[in-house]
This record gives structure tokens, sequence and C-alpha cells, in this order.
């Protein structure tokens, strides 16, 4: 059924307003210029609708804009003048551009202005955008597992329960990988983030805890599914990327599990799965969930200021560290904080650890300093000593690279290890000899 003059008037608008950066100055001027001269008085008012009713800091997508416009009085009242005088707004005649939000507008980012240019960024075809992105789930809601973009595996966690790792097929991969380097990579993260960036990691994390009188550990619950589409397509959008271009990247990098997969699942974990989300096991996760998981970052860096505490996040887990005083405080405001910026705590995987016991962080023991926990020293000399990687190069490897982390840690014990590898060596060779 073709469009009513009204809507098409209501629809005109809100293409302009939607490809308009979106500040109270800018969208005032775009409907002055829109506006007939006896509507200039209504365009700041009208500007300020749009503003209230729309609190961010790009512009939304037409279709929404479109349905606020057209319960306004003003807009009933240009649509009876337009009528009247047969004259009316024009669509817009240049492209769409990219408007980044600062602090974003200082990057160096891939110029995309439409779905054609990120497809020809992504060497695809329009048509083979379209079935990456797969906005309706056919591809992963289809039977055959050969048209899905993506693998499945269940895993079970150390703490109990199963962890459902999505991993997309090689083309897909190789998408998400472009995106994560060419874009999200270009992204600060909060300095206060160990996990997946470049140059910082668990150690670094664990020594921001070393010596203190009370360590609280506490898990993010559902941390990647948390993660939804709409945040994602948020965040496309504050780098400046245009409405089309952001739902292009957004779709490649968030997927909806099929039934046949969640069925499986707890129920809990099957509500987080249906709605579009951050596949765990997507190259491009990891950096995005740490780019979305900023503001969070940032308020619980403040509370820990204000405590005189200590903060770290990797990836799911918080860690605050401190005098004892600060137990309380992070205990009752860190679950508001946390359930405020839209994560749930994992109820009884939260940690208390006082100085007089032993004190984890990520696996490593920070009473008074760094070290490794006496149970993983012992491992490692179990193995050493049942020689299970004398005939095999991979496991001779794996042993040394275990090790290899041990000496960041506590270089002296890693010397202990390498030289019971030696002894067990040699004295292997020495039997050899013999016989």
């Amino acid at each position: 059924m073709p469009a009513s003059r009204s809507e098409l008037l209501v629809s005109t608008l809100a293409t302009r307003l939607e490809g308009c950066r979106w500040s109270q100055d800018d969208v005032t001027r775009l409907l002055r210029h829109c506006l007939p001269p006896a509507f200039q008085s209504d365009a700041k008012l009208l500007t300020n609708s749009l503003i209230v009713e729309f609190p961010q800091r790009y512009a939304p997508d037409a279709n929404r804009i479109a349905e606020m416009l057209s319960k306004q009085l003003v807009v009933r009242r240009l649509f009876k003048h337009c009528n009247k005088a047969d004259v009316w707004p024009s669509l817009p005649l240049e492209p769409p551009r990219m408007l980044p939000v600062a602090p974003f507008d200082a990057l160096v980012l891939p110029t995309l202005h439409t779905a054609i240019d990120l497809a020809d960024w992504l060497l695809l075809t329009p048509e083979q955008l379209d079935a990456f992105v797969d906005r309706n789930g056919w591809r992963e809601t289809h039977p055959m597992p050969g048209v899905n973009n993506y693998f499945y595996r269940m895993s079970p966690k150390s703490s109990g329960g199963l962890r459902l790792i999505e991993a997309p097929k090689p083309r897909l991969k190789s998408l998400q990988r472009l995106i994560n380097h060419r874009i999200l990579a270009k992204v600060p993260t909060h300095p206060d983030s160990f996990g997946f960036v470049r140059g910082r990691n668990c150690i670094g994390a664990a020594q921001r805890h070393a010596g203190e009188e009370v360590v609280i550990g506490l898990d993010l619950k559902n941390y990647f599914s948390s993660l939804r589409y709409g945040r994602v397509y948020a965040f496309f959008r504050h780098l400046g990327y245009p409405v089309s271009v952001a739902h292009g990247l957004s779709g490649i990098c968030t997927i909806v599990t099929p039934s046949r997969i969640r069925q499986r699942m707890p129920y809990e974990q099957r509500q987080t799965l249906m709605e579009p989300h951050l596949p765990q096991g997507a190259p491009s996760s990891p950096a995005l969930a740490n780019l979305l998981t900023y503001r969070l970052d940032r308020r619980l860096a403040g509370l820990a200021r204000s405590l005189g505490a200590n903060y770290t996040r990797y990836a799911d887990d918080l860690t605050f560290s401190g005098d004892s005083g600060v137990r309380d405080a992070v205990l009752t405001t860190v679950p508001e904080i946390v359930e405020e910026e839209g994560f749930r705590i994992r109820t009884g995987k939260t940690r208390i650890m006082p100085c007089y016991r032993r004190q984890m962080v990520l696996g490593i023991v920070v009473n008074e300093t760094i070290n490794i926990s006496r149970k993983e020293f012992d491992r490692l000399k179990a193995i050493i000593h049942q020689k299970a990687w004398k005939n095999d190069p991979a496991e001779f490897e794996k042993i040394l690279g275990q090790i290899g982390w041990v000496e960041q840690v506590n270089p002296s014990k890693a010397q202990k290890l390498y030289a019971k590898l030696e002894l067990a060596n040699a004295r292997e060779h020495v039997q050899g000899s013999s016989t």
C-alpha cells in the first residue's frame, strides 16, 4: 500500500536527520534549512523535543525519528502547510558520511560511508555481505550445518557448568579479524582492563594487588552473551559509521544462538543466547567486549579511587584490593554499579581473601609479592619427573612454555624447574648409554 503524503513528509525529515551530527546546533541548523519560512521559529522547539527523546551522541535510525515526529503537533501543522502550498522538503542529495563522536573523531579509521563501501572493504559482493550479516538469522537456524556460519562446542567450566564456544567458520573469521585489526585495535581500552590487550596480561593485573590487606574477586555472569547487538551497534555509531555500515559491522560481529544449541544449555543461559550477542570464540569478541565495558571500568575505577583501593578487570573477572575497610563498600556498591551498566554478578563466586590467607588473582598468589602457588610448582615438578615429554617434542615445548610463564612470575622457582628438567634429561641420557 503506497505511503500517504504525511508519511512521506515525516520519512523525508527523518532521513535528513538520520545523517545529521546529533547536537543542538546541528539539528536546529538542518531543520531551519528544511522547514518553510513560516516554521523557522519552530525549528528550535522541534530540536529540543528530539534531543530530549533521544539523549544520545549519535543520530537515531530514521524509523525511530519518524515515529517520534509523527506525534509532534508542529509536524502536523507543517503537513497542512505543505499540502496547501504543495511544497515539500526534499530528500538529501548528499550520500551518508562518517560523523564520529568525540573523542573518537581523532582516530584514523577506515572510511566507510555506505553498505557498498563496507562490502568493497571486506572484498565481498553486497549479496555475500548480507549472507554474513544474516540479519534474520536464517543461516544459523537452517537445519543443515553446512549453511551455518559458526561451529558450536560445549566445554566444561572448571567451576562447573558448560561454556558455549561459538567459533566462526574460516571466511567469517577472516572478516572479524579484519574488523578487529583495522578498527577495534585503533580504539583505546580502559587502562584497568588487562585481558586481551596488547602489552597487558594477568601478571600485570596481579601485581597491582600484591601486598594488600584484603583482595576481593567478583565475576560477571554470562559476560559475552550479555553484550547484545544494541550495544555493538551503538559503539560503531559512536565511531561515526552511518546506519547501514554500523548495522553491517554489528551483524558480522554478533550471533543469535540457534534453538538446537540453546536447548542444551541451562535455562538462564538460554535466555541470554536468544538475543544477538557477542559470540565467545570469535576473534572480534574480546576487543569489542573490552570496549563495550569501558563505562563499567570507568565507574568501578572511580569507586576504587574514592576508597583508596586498586581495581583491575580481566575479561569477566573483577578484582579490588586495599585496606580491610574497603570490603563492605566494594561488596555493597559494586553489584549496584554492575547492574546499572547492564551486567550481573555471578552469585556464589565472590572471593574475599584477607592477607592471613592465600590471596589469588588470576591463578597468581599475591600475598606480599606475586608468586606461583605451591600446587602449581609441585605439578610441574611431577610432570618433569614422569618424563612424559621425553619422546614427544610437542609435550617438551609445552612444558618449556609453562616454565617460561613461571619465570615471568618467579624467576628463582623457574630456575629450579629448568635445573630439574636438565637433570632428568641428563639421567635419561646416562641410562640410555649404559644399556
